[in-house]
């Protein structure tokens, strides 16, 4: 055992930890305010929306960005190839998650009959706004996937701080000064907006990979799929 290297390891371990932590306490306080607030047929309602586009969105990214952070890890030295990566990796899952959220979207009526039943089809308005939500997934996590390979997890544990930070003000207010869970859900995808802002602001420091940049990068999946 090298007690060196394991103070490396769990310095950047326990970042990681807390950010995971963090974020599955919030999704938890959520559901209760949802259940809490309004009513347990809402939160099942908001629940089943929210529950396709993100396992959708997880499946999807998850088989990218991990091999990505992967290979970050291998060039941390070379900021260049670092960026060039990270493009590469943000392209490849917008190009993929864009049209299937939008075809998600746009079908969600059948969809949700036929894997659901016509008893739920009142969720069909939470699942279209969750799928604008898991669309812009790629962003979150190619920017935080870099961080990561970097060895910069310091940097995403103060990012997860900031964004759970304006989430719960956002949930303050559609739960308990508009009282609208349609309001509540529909500040999700504010807050999304916003959390890209957040998470690829370091980069533009760390890599020289700036928000407008990503932005580009990431128009011309959004614009085919929105064409389709």
């Amino acid at each position: 055992f090298n007690a060196k290297r394991g103070k490396e390891l769990f310095d950047f371990g326990w970042k990681i930890l807390a950010c995971n932590i963090l974020n599955q306490g919030y999704l938890g306080i959520y559901d209760l305010v949802i259940g809490a607030q309004f009513s347990a047929g809402q939160l099942g309602l908001v629940s089943q929306g929210k529950k396709y586009p993100s396992a959708l969105g997880s499946m999807l990214d998850g088989a990218i960005q991990p091999v990505m952070m992967s290979a970050v890890s291998r060039i941390q030295t070379k900021i260049e190839q670092v960026k060039r990566l990270t493009r590469r990796a943000l392209k490849t899952s917008t190009f993929v998650i864009a049209p299937c959220m939008m075809l998600f979207a746009v079908a969600a009526e059948p969809i949700v009959s036929i894997l659901l039943g016509e008893k739920w089809l009142e969720c069909v308005p939470f699942l279209q706004m969750y799928c604008f939500v898991y669309a812009l997934l790629p962003i979150h996590s190619s920017n935080l996937s870099a961080l990561s390979g970097l060895g910069r997890s310091d940097i995403n544990l103060k990012l997860e701080i900031v964004k759970k930070c304006i989430g719960t003000l956002a949930l303050v207010i559609g739960a308990f000064v508009v009282r609208d869970v349609y309001v509540l859900v529909s500040m999700a995808m504010l807050t999304g907006i916003i959390a890209t802002m957040v998470n690829s602001w370091p980069n533009k420091r760390v890599i020289g990979y700036s928000y407008l940049e990503q932005i580009r990068d990431i128009c011309p999946a959004f614009l085919l799929s929105a064409a389709a």
